[in-house]
């Protein structure tokens, strides 16, 4: 169900860390609960984005290192919300300025983060509508889509 854009609510770039999370998740909370999703939907959203978001900072730092920058746009949308999580190389026009980087830390094996990102992925597609993953393309950006439709129940006749 494609569906316009209607009005940008909100864009928040962080650098892509993952102890940077816990903003993004909160700002989905605030913005789906300000948008009539009831308390427990914009939690399942808020833990959607929060894994699409940690997912695509692992992404960035296999493909670029430390110093990417995490871009989360919320758009409201006719039936709901749609949510873009973006990384950006540190030399992309998009990147925050980059500081000096804290020494990174040991990341697992490919196998170990292949199985974790797949049971992830799982996670995200069980709590919202659509997901759009497209391959990257090995450029500057890495993009995902998160869309979640806002249901009311049907009304009680009486």
């Amino acid at each position: 169900m494609a569906e316009a854009a209607l009005a940008p609510l909100a864009e928040l770039k962080l650098p892509a860390r993952h102890e940077f999370l816990g903003l993004a998740r909160r700002l989905v909370v605030w913005l789906a609960t300000r948008s009539g999703f009831d308390p427990e939907d914009a939690e399942e959203l808020a833990l959607a984005v929060a894994q699409a978001c940690s997912n695509v900072v692992e992404a960035a730092r296999a493909a670029w290192g430390a110093g990417a920058t995490l871009r989360l746009a919320v758009t409201s949308t006719e039936g709901g919300l749609s949510l873009d999580v973006d990384a950006f190389a540190p030399d992309s026009r998009e990147a925050l300025p980059v500081r000096s980087a804290r020494p990174e830390t040991a990341t697992p094996t490919a196998a170990a983060t292949q199985v974790v990102s797949n049971l992830l992925w799982d996670v995200i597609r069980a709590l919202v509508d659509v997901l759009d993953c497209p391959v990257p393309d090995g450029g500057e950006q890495i993009h995902f889509r998160l869309t979640k439709y806002l249901i009311h129940p049907p009304k009680a006749e009486g």
